[in-house]
């Protein structure tokens, strides 16, 4: 898990909590132009941020972030939730304050530590944006990685989304198939059955609820998870000699 940032910087809670700005939805949603976006809104208000991304996200220039309409912003790459309170340290040593806001692109591919991050920063007062997807190509919600290595992580993006002081900003996506802005899922046409698969338009498409389950089944996903459960089932009536 994560540390605690309130020991590590020895501050009492701030008189007034910071506000946690979710921005989520779907793959080519605009998600990461919204971040963008707060963060030139930051920039004219004369705000101090910091704007992390996880080192897994390489699709783009190492320490940038990058949406599909072109936009770009430098970017603190790191490789675990441990790493963004250590560049918030190196911060405060040299400011002697924390900065007014932290955003966080793509952050379903951090660990699990970063719901413990986030909720201390808000109650640090700071700010913090953070864009990402809610649901992964199963249409489940996106667990993180495990904050220790070989374990088996335990918090989704779900958990993200129920901190106190939350302010929803889901983002809707044009359907690959029917073109209405009613996407809401992302749909994976490449092979491969990883959780996590790095793409873009050629690996992945933005497509309403309803055309996401005609083609995850047609796809034969949903029988291949129901033959994995009769599976098991059996395994435990022959074990139990049912």
């Amino acid at each position: 898990m994560a540390p605690d940032i309130r020991k590590l910087f020895d501050f009492p809670l701030a008189p007034r909590l910071g506000r946690i700005n979710a921005i989520y939805g779907p793959m080519f949603s605009g998600k990461t132009n919204k971040l963008l976006l707060e963060a030139r809104h930051l920039s004219i208000a004369q705000k101090d941020y910091l704007v992390f991304k996880p080192v897994l996200d390489d699709r783009v220039e190492e320490a940038c972030i990058d949406s599909h309409d072109g936009d770009s912003h430098e970017a603190i790459v790191v490789q675990s939730s441990h790493q963004i309170v250590d560049e918030l340290l190196r911060y405060f040593h040299h400011s002697k304050e924390l900065p007014d806001a932290v955003l966080l692109n793509e952050v379903q591919f951090f660990d699990e530590g970063v719901v413990e991050v986030v909720a201390e920063l808000s109650m640090l007062g700071v700010e913090v944006y953070w864009a990402g997807l809610d649901t992964d190509w199963r249409g489940v919600p996106f667990h993180f990685q495990p904050a220790l290595e070989g374990a088996t992580a335990a918090k989704h993006i779900g958990d993200l989304l129920l901190l106190p002081r939350t302010v929803h900003d889901r983002q809707y996506a044009v359907c690959k198939l029917c073109g209405r802005k009613n996407a809401t899922m992302t749909y994976r046409t490449g092979e491969g059955e990883g959780l996590v698969q790095v793409g873009g338009q050629d690996t992945y498409e933005a497509r309403c609820s309803r055309h996401f389950y005609q083609g995850m089944i047609e796809r034969g996903h949903f029988k291949r998870e129901q033959d994995k459960l009769t599976s098991i089932l059996g395994r435990l009536r022959e074990e139990l000699d049912l």
